[in-house]
């Protein structure tokens, strides 16, 4: 294998090796493993072959945690990459953004590379705690990969181009090294990753280093007999169950819907975002609609890939594009009102209600209402719950003992309503009762008949009288003036306003209530609420 370096000879980098080694040694406590040769990203921003792109003590410690409960392994499985492992755009740093996440940037000139050649290179781990070993593998970017593009699971090829399992011992007898016999594929040149994977087996993490090579190869490769025409991105987020995935086909520049592929999300397990690209792609070939789905093998054959997945047309195909549409399931929102209390003890006037709205499934606009026994509004409040829970406090201010009720309005951003009632009462300070009008009592007087003188009166004929009709709206008048018979206003009631001449229409349930409420808040046109009942339908 060439191990000459571009920028620096190898020389320096050696001298650079020797001069740190003591200081890695010194920090087993919190380091572990990385590639030695041909030197990683890591290990190069140690020694100076790269700048400005790590803390000059860690280029061991760059580590996958999130593989879950993978102890005691022998070979890879679901945590092994490209299925596990950091997400795309964070490969390089291992997941650890904040720590490493310079290490993710990536140019073609970015970064110093090693020349090898094509066939077996040795690489070499180093480590400075000594894990027992599940298995290493070592990946390569493919043929047509965008050196100016973030690393992702699309810059690679899925399959390994080495893998050693090592059934659960420590690397090499315990002598902190070991070497690994990898073979680079003879139909690549020029500036390719090289990504190598260190899975521990009495923890659950793996090491992962990616390694900057340029490949000196002379050996004409081939065209491909393939063009891409599209490609599959996973989501930025999971998908849910329901969830449908329409793979649209153009031809000529028009859709052709005879080529459309169709996929459902049965499960939020097939709806996470690195396993659905690869399962679409996957119906795609097997419909075998007139293109392929996946990413190119070394062999110019198209399979499907976990992560992004590139839509393929052999050169004489009339098909021209793919777009992919996901319409997502609709959240199924519910809503609950918790810690209202069946009564409250007047205290200097007033009473704080505390409890609790819980919003699921939809984010959420949370509207709380207080109402007397006499149906007017005392308290309000309102907030926006995103998915959860929210409390909330309100003071109700000069009260009086009575029944009151909590009206709890959620309108979710899907444009579901919930409304919730919670009845409760005040106790202590002043009641308030109706007044009951005196009448005054009037002493009986006996009545003495009076016979009075009956003039004779001319007969006058009768004229009857014509009853007078009431004056029917038609359409486009108003049914009431407001305040008049305010307790008969309901859902679709035209009522017309004097204080600005305007008419207006009761709102539907679940606001058709606040109609006949608070004329401070829910007057027509001039109430400090009052679009939440009305609408406005003319000046």
């Amino acid at each position: 294998m060439s191990s000459s370096v571009n920028t620096k000879t190898l020389g320096k980098l050696s001298l650079g090796l020797t001069l740190v080694l003591g200081s890695l040694v010194a920090q087993q406590a919190v380091a572990h493993g990385y590639v030695e040769s041909p030197p990683s990203r890591s290990l190069a921003c140690y020694v100076g072959q790269n700048t400005g792109c790590i803390e000059p003590y860690e280029p061991q410690g760059v580590e996958w945690g999130g593989g879950g409960p993978a102890f005691d392994l022998t070979k890879p499985g679901k945590e092994a990459f490209p299925i596990g492992g950091p997400k795309d755009g964070d490969i390089a740093a291992g997941g650890l953004t904040d720590k490493y996440g310079s290490l993710n940037e990536q140019t073609a000139n970015r970064w110093s590379k090693t020349k090898v050649k094509p066939g077996i290179n040795t690489f070499k781990w180093k480590y400075t705690a000594d894990h027992i070993t599940a298995y290493w593998q070592f990946f390569i970017t493919k043929k047509d990969w965008n050196p100016n593009m973030p690393l992702s699971r699309a810059s690679f090829e899925t399959a390994a181009i080495a893998t050693q399992e090592h059934n659960g011992t420590k690397p090499n007898g315990g002598i902190m090294h070991s070497d690994h016999q990898v073979n680079i594929p003879a139909d690549r040149s020029g500036y390719h990753v090289i990504l190598a994977a260190w899975k521990t087996s009495d923890t659950s993490a793996s090491f992962y280093q990616v390694i900057d090579v340029d490949i000196q190869n002379d050996i004409a490769v081939a065209p491909s007999k393939w063009k891409e025409v599209g490609s599959i991105q996973p989501s930025p987020t999971d998908l849910k169950a329901d969830t449908v995935i329409r793979a649209r086909v153009m031809v000529a520049g028009t859709e052709d819907r005879s080529k459309e592929v169709v996929m459902d999300i049965r499960s939020d397990d097939e709806g996470k975002s690195s396993q659905w690209p690869h399962a679409l792609a996957t119906k795609i070939n097997a419909e075998n609609t007139g293109y392929k789905a996946g990413q190119l093998t070394k062999d110019d054959e198209v399979k499907p890939a976990f992560g992004t997945n590139n839509a393929y047309v052999q050169k004489n195909s009339k098909v021209t594009g793919i777009m992919i549409d996901i319409q997502r399931a609709n959240p199924i929102f519910s809503m609950d009102v918790s810690g209202i209390k069946p009564s409250y003890k007047i205290e200097n006037g007033k009473v704080t209600l505390h409890f609790d709205v819980k919003a699921l499934g939809d984010s959420s606009n949370v509207k709380n209402v207080v109402y007397n026994a006499d149906k007017e509004e005392v308290a309000r409040s309102e907030a926006d719950v995103n998915d959860g829970s929210e409390h909330f406090s309100l003071n109700i201010e000069k009260a009086v003992a009575g029944n009151y009720e909590l009206v709890t309005v959620g309108k979710a951003k899907s444009g579901k309503l919930i409304q919730k009632q919670s009845p409760f009462k005040l106790t202590g300070g002043d009641v308030v009762a109706p007044v009951v009008p005196v009448v005054p009592v009037v002493p009986v007087v006996p009545v003495v008949p009076v016979v009075p003188v009956v003039p004779v009166v001319p007969v006058v004929p009768v004229v009857p009288v014509t009853p007078k009709v009431p004056v029917v709206p038609v359409a486009g008048d108003y049914e009431f003036t407001y305040p008049n018979n305010v307790d008969s206003y309901v859902a679709g009631s035209l009522v017309f306003q004097p204080a600005d001449g305007a008419t207006y229409e009761c709102k539907p349930f679940p606001y058709a209530g606040w109609c006949k409420q608070s004329p401070a808040h829910y007057a027509p046109g001039v109430g400090s609420n009052w679009d939440d009942a009305w609408i406005k339908i003319s000046k």
